[in-house]
């Protein structure tokens, strides 16, 4: 106590112990000023005084321990953070005990003492009946300071001498394994990640997108996070490495990186149903606190299927705007492989349809064979086309159907067949083209010799116009048109027609070499082709 002047008090707080061996009683507390006599006063009777309460001393019957203790982590670098379980009980067979805090420690042995680390983290404990227990989970953490080296983990009941105990002695508990303290460092990790598309095809690709990020205390070099299929959640040596991989930039502590990458099933990759994975610093070049906490998985999955071909036709041209049954045109059509992988040899077919859906009733007229195809490549062809005979008269789309005779498993059967943007409207004959008059040869020619012929050609039909035709001209040993005929060299073109609309000219013809001698009657024969 200071010194005081007249009148004047002085009002503090100071800790006190009952010492050890009290007798058990029921005692006042007395406070007593100048107890040790050190000032000469007019009163010494009005020294003390007496508080209101009175104070039991009794034998503590409360006991608190740690029955049970989880075991660290294998290794933590400092200034990291862990989980901690424990279990404190009062062991005690009388009395509660009030509430109080569990405490834990890092000890180079299992015996608590002066030189071991304080963590950062207590769990507060409720009061306890004698017997009963108090179990729960607190996070702790290593300081900076800590060595680096192998510590037993201490949990210590009443850490803070809350309650008087039967045993002082045995409130600790130590865990069974050590951890190893590291220096302070990286830890680089995947705090986000898209889920993949719900389908992919072996040898295909899609799109990942992470966040990796470094939630350690040091600076992070350059790393490589990477990218699995893995049929569960935790990656392991099953897991499937994909093609592609995103370059993750230097990261100070608590910086991230976010990106998209394509990614690529690789072949060999069996067909399932998988989680995606990234894994930041898969190539293990950053020394990090937590080498456990580098991959995170997809909420969703992906589900992986073996490539199939698969041919379309992705061109095809018009067909004649109008034609008879028998009639022939020609056909040509782009046949693609829009597949992942190469195809054998197919055959597409050309359709009459009086739709732009095939289906069985469709008059087939033509086909083109078609090579194996690689990947994406295309095929492009011409064919010819005819009309059969006892074709029904209609309007009719013309259809191109890649691998019309089911050669090939595909992976889209639906997409085989294209329509041309024309159509064509068969319809019966309606033309009637006849030569009506006809110049005489001359009287006598050499095999080989020229000579000019001069013919009208007629549409004689009564209705519909006659396309451009050509008129032809034969030597014949009577005045009928037969095989045996020699066909000269030279013909007439003769424009698109009316009906009942002529076209003459004249034309100089050749005699071939090979005719016999003899005499011949020449023949003009229209639409001769």
């Amino acid at each position: 106590m200071g010194a005081l002047g007249p009148g004047v008090p002085s009002t503090s707080s100071a800790p006190v112990t009952i010492p050890v061996g009290t007798p058990t009683a029921v005692y006042f507390l007395l406070a007593c000023a100048d107890d040790n006599n050190q000032i000469l006063e007019a009163n010494e009777a009005n020294n003390c005084r007496v508080a209101a309460g009175t104070v039991s001393v009794a034998p503590p019957t409360a006991d608190l321990v740690v029955t049970a203790l989880s075991n660290p982590p294998a290794t933590v670098a400092a200034t990291f953070t862990f989980s901690v379980t424990d279990t404190t009980q009062n062991a005690g067979v009388t009395g509660s005990a009030p509430a109080t805090s569990t405490r834990y420690y890092l000890s180079t042995d299992a015996l608590r003492d002066a030189g071991d680390f304080l963590l950062t983290g207590a769990r507060a404990v409720p009061i306890l009946a004698a017997g009963a227990s108090s179990s729960g989970t607190v996070t702790v953490t290593i300081p900076a300071s800590v060595p680096v080296g192998p510590y037993f983990l201490l949990a210590c009941a009443d850490d803070t001498n809350q309650v008087p105990e039967t045993d002082e002695t045995n409130n600790c508990r130590a865990s069974t394994t050590t951890v190893q303290v590291t220096p302070a460092a990286a830890d680089l990790t995947v705090t986000g990640l898209d889920d993949p598309s719900a389908t992919g095809l072996v040898g295909g690709t899609f799109r990942a997108t992470d966040i990796t990020r470094n939630i350690g205390v040091v600076n992070a070099a350059a790393s490589t996070t990477r990218y699995y299929l893995s049929l569960d959640t935790v990656k392991d040596a099953s897991d499937i490495l994909l093609g592609g991989s995103r370059a993750i930039p230097a990261l100070a502590p608590n910086a991230f990186s976010t990106d998209t990458v394509t990614v690529t099933i690789l072949t060999g990759t069996p067909a399932g149903t998988y989680f995606l994975l990234a894994c930041a610093d898969d190539l293990g070049v950053v020394p990090e606190s937590n080498e456990t906490n580098n991959c995170r998985a997809s909420a969703g999955r992906i589900q992986v299927s073996l490539p199939t071909a698969d041919l379309a036709v992705t061109a095809v041209s018009d067909p004649p705007a109008a034609a008879v049954p028998g009639a022939s045109f020609t056909v040509t059509d782009t046949t693609q492989n829009v597949g992942p992988i190469t195809v054998g040899a197919s055959t597409t077919r050309y359709v009459l349809s009086l739709d732009t859906v095939r289906s069985a009733d469709d008059i087939v007229i033509g086909a083109r064979g078609i090579g194996a195809l690689g990947a994406g490549v295309p095929s492009a062809g011409s064919a010819p086309a005819a009309i059969p005979t006892g074709t029904p008269f209609a309007t009719y789309f013309l259809l191109a159907c890649a691998d019309d005779l089911n050669q090939i498993v595909e992976a889209n059967e639906a997409n085989n067949c294209r329509a041309a943007a024309g159509t064509v409207s068969v319809a019966p004959p309606t033309a009637d083209l006849v030569v009506t008059a006809l110049s005489n040869p001359p009287a006598t020619a050499a095999a080989s010799a020229s000579f000019t012929v001069t013919d009208t050609t007629q549409n004689a039909g009564v209705t519909g116009t006659a396309p451009a035709t050509s008129t032809r001209y034969y030597l014949s040993t009577d005045a009928l048109r037969d095989a045996g005929d020699t066909l000269l060299t030279g013909a007439r073109a003769v424009p698109a027609l009316a009906a009942g609309a002529s076209s003459s000219g004249t034309v100089t013809v050749t005699i071939p070499a090979s005719v016999p001698v003899g005499p011949y009657f020449l023949l003009a024969c229209a639409d001769d082709t």
